[in-house]
């Protein structure tokens, strides 16, 4: 699921290269430890097979609170939400937003990768943990 992400974003030409920020965006109770894993196991995968510009998420963080977003979570995965992030990032920026959920012992993810000028998803993945 990680690398069809990487492949997406890498399919682009490269004149049509996007800034990338990886950011947690929902706060749900009892999952912060496996969203942290996650966003930083996205970011580390998008680095490691050459997905730039690439944003640390520190980066992503300092330019949201500038433009008044004190915690890209407050979007509870919502798509609107996610790409007025990624708007407020760039023109031509995505964001890829991790949400994850618990039910019972399972999490539930949903990694979608947005696009700010079409504020349509690049690419969705959905899965579960059992």
């Amino acid at each position: 699921m990680l690398s069809l992400l990487a492949v997406a974003l890498l399919a682009q030409a490269p004149a049509d290269a996007r800034p990338v920020a990886v950011l947690a965006t929902s706060k749900r109770p009892g999952v912060d430890q496996y969203v942290a894993t996650l966003t930083t196991r996205a970011h580390a995968l998008l680095q490691r097979e050459g997905v730039g510009p690439l944003l640390d998420e520190a980066a992503g963080r300092a330019q949201l609170k500038l433009a008044g977003i004190s915690d890209s979570r407050t979007c509870q995965g919502g798509r609107a939400c996610v790409t007025r992030l990624a708007v407020i990032l760039g023109a031509r920026a995505v964001v890829v937003g991790i949400d994850v959920g618990k039910a019972g012992a399972s999490l539930a993810v949903v990694m979608e990768a947005i696009a700010a000028d079409t504020g349509q998803p690049l690419v969705t993945s959905e899965f579960s943990v059992p």
